[in-house]
């Protein structure tokens, strides 16, 4: 109530995003999955977290940074940085011409991470800061995601089959806008057997 008071400034937007950040790591939810708990890095002893105590601590580490680097450049005074809010395959139809030398990312993975169902816990947030339809979660957001999930509305990502055909036509867009010695990068981490069985598969499909 004390953000939402203050004037709509950069500080504001700071420390709604730094609540947001806090509120999503104060609860550590443990569901029985093994896979769940591969991929959220537990800190102090799976114990739950002072919310307070999250915000300040990110809050110093926000000052100490900006402090540090006030007045500073990022690159030099010709570089140019674009920030696009959209899904991957949206961005690339838009850049079809071969232009694109690098893509970095994190791999969609299976059923070990439903990342837009996860991103749920910022969503509430920006539509409670900012607005409501402009941040809401749409079907076309839950149709176009790659991800495999048992989610009963959203039975057409629930079959190896779909996630394989959607892995397929992501290659085929990254083909398309890479440069010919382009390089497309994968962060990657195999939990479980099953996954191995499912990385050979992604291997033939870059192929």
């Amino acid at each position: 109530e004390g953000i939402s008071l203050l004037n709509d400034s950069p500080e504001k937007d700071v420390l709604e995003q730094i609540l947001v950040s806090s509120i999503s790591l104060a609860r550590i939810a443990m569901y029985g999955s093994s896979t769940d708990i591969l991929y959220h890095v537990v800190g102090r002893g799976a114990q739950d977290m002072n919310v307070w105590q999250l915000f300040k601590e990110k809050y110093d580490i926000f000052y100490k940074f900006k402090t540090k680097f006030k007045g500073k450049l990022i690159g030099n005074t010709n570089t140019k940085i674009n920030f696009n809010n959209s899904d991957y395959a949206d961005f690339i139809d838009k850049n079809l011409d071969q232009n694109i030398d690098v893509i970095y990312t994190d791999f969609p993975y299976t059923d070990q991470v439903p990342y837009l169902e996860r991103n749920q816990l910022f969503r509430i947030w920006l539509e409670e800061f900012y607005d409501k339809i402009k941040y809401s979660l749409t079907k076309e957001m839950l149709d176009k995601e790659i991800v495999l999930t048992n989610a009963p509305i959203r039975k057409n990502k629930g079959s190896l089959d779909t996630y394989y055909s959607d892995i397929d036509n992501m290659f085929s867009h990254f083909y398309k806008a890479v440069k010919e010695d382009g390089l497309v990068i994968f962060t990657m981490k195999l939990g479980k057997a099953k996954y191995f069985k499912t990385f050979i598969e992604i291997i033939n499909l870059a192929r």
